[in-house]
């Protein structure tokens, strides 16, 4: 199979550059002076500002010498606890439902592996979320750099930190992610190295695989690591392609028995223009111009259903948390059975059984009989 059989699609891309940290101001610079000081009717505040920083040091020293000020220092910049500054530009998470859902159950505990072109470790929005991953394609080290960005994009939309005051929030609250590298620079791969990397990540710890790629044909030794996952009790998620104006080819692992087939959604909840149709769609997510995390601490806007699969990987991983006894059919359950429905009454092979819905998966309690998704008439996953 050629690269390209397995290449992650990719739609739309405006990158946004992060805001910088803010530094000390150089001496040239005014600073702000804060004041306590005593009055007859009590404590009062008041602010000073200093033409430089030198001068600042010197206001500061005559202020604190006199017997009426209680304190005097630099006026610190404050900024509100648990805001992602970037938050606004969120409009999936926004129609999910985020902060809603969160107050039901976030994914903290669960590990989200992300098979894709890597994950960069160093940025801030992801960092402290990652534990160790692996290298399916050069066969060595970790994969903790991205050389293309699909790959960190899925891992910020799956479970960029929440509430850290830096960029923006990820669907998958406290969710740690696993980077596994199945795709190089050029985004493409092949069969063996997604089999290879579904395998270490489910022997190392993870509970939900997100793959925002596809094949134009299975193999038996996909298969198998789907097989493995499913035995393991690791719920898989993977895009259903983007080529609905191609005729929408088949696309796996999303038509892969027992993996969880995502179509993208747009802001109005149509259709995406791209997001193939079929069989193999479970469910939908938002999937156009999803803005989330990019390498060298940046952020920007793709499409695809890509975007739409780490979206459902992440609500995966909640309802897991929720109902740690769910095995990968009962989560595709609760998942599909509380999905708004789109489109045609029912299933429909452009949306599946709906828009996700996190808020009613999670306080839906689940389903007795599980089924997974894949037609009008679920069957049960082997």
């Amino acid at each position: 199979m050629t690269r390209s059989g397995l290449a992650a699609l990719l739609t739309l891309l405006l990158l946004v550059p992060a805001a910088p940290l803010m530094a000390a101001p150089p001496d040239e610079q005014p600073v702000a002076i804060a004041v306590v000081r005593a009055t007859t009717t009590g404590l009062r505040v008041e602010r000073r500002v200093a033409p430089s920083r030198s001068q600042a040091h010197d206001l500061l020293r005559d202020l604190r010498r006199r017997s009426d000020v209680v304190a005097a220092d630099f006026d610190v910049p404050i900024r509100a606890v648990g805001v992602d500054p970037l938050r606004a530009n969120q409009w999936g998470l926004t129609r999910l439902q985020a902060e809603s859902a969160w107050q039901i159950e976030d994914a903290t505990g669960q590990v989200v592996a992300v098979l894709d072109t890597g994950v960069d470790g160093a940025h801030p929005d992801l960092a402290d979320a990652l534990v160790a991953g692996y290298d399916a394609v050069d066969g060595e080290g970790d994969a903790d750099t991205d050389d293309n960005g699909h790959g960190t994009h899925a891992a910020g939309i799956a479970a960029a930190l929440v509430g850290n005051s830096v960029g923006v929030a990820g669907l998958g609250r406290g969710a740690q992610l696993m980077p596994v590298r199945v795709l190089d620079a050029a985004g493409g791969g092949n069969t063996s190295g997604l089999a290879d990397g579904i395998i270490w990540a489910v022997d190392h710890g993870a509970d939900v695989l997100s793959m925002s790629l596809s094949a134009n044909q299975s193999t038996s030794v996909l298969d198998a690591a789907i097989a493995h996952a499913l035995d393991r009790g690791v719920v898989p998620v993977a895009a259903a392609g983007n080529l609905y104006a191609s005729g929408s080819p088949t696309a796996y692992p999303a038509a892969t028995p027992g993996v969880i087939g995502v179509a993208a959604t747009d802001d109005a909840d149509r259709h995406a223009s791209f997001s193939s149709a079929g069989d193999w769609v479970d469910v939908a997510a938002p999937g156009v111009q999803i803005y989330s995390t990019l390498p060298s601490s940046s952020y920007g806007w793709y499409s695809g259903t890509s975007m739409a699969t780490p979206f459902v990987a992440a609500a995966a991983a909640m309802v897991r948390e929720r109902w740690s006894a769910l095995g990968p059919a009962e989560v595709a359950s609760v998942l599909t059975s509380t999905a708004d429905d789109l489109g045609e009454p029912g299933w429909d092979p452009m949306f599946g059984h709906g828009l996700i819905n996190p808020v009613e998966a999670l306080s839906a309690p689940p389903v007795e009989t599980p089924g997974q998704g894949g037609g009008p008439t679920p069957e049960p996953t082997p």
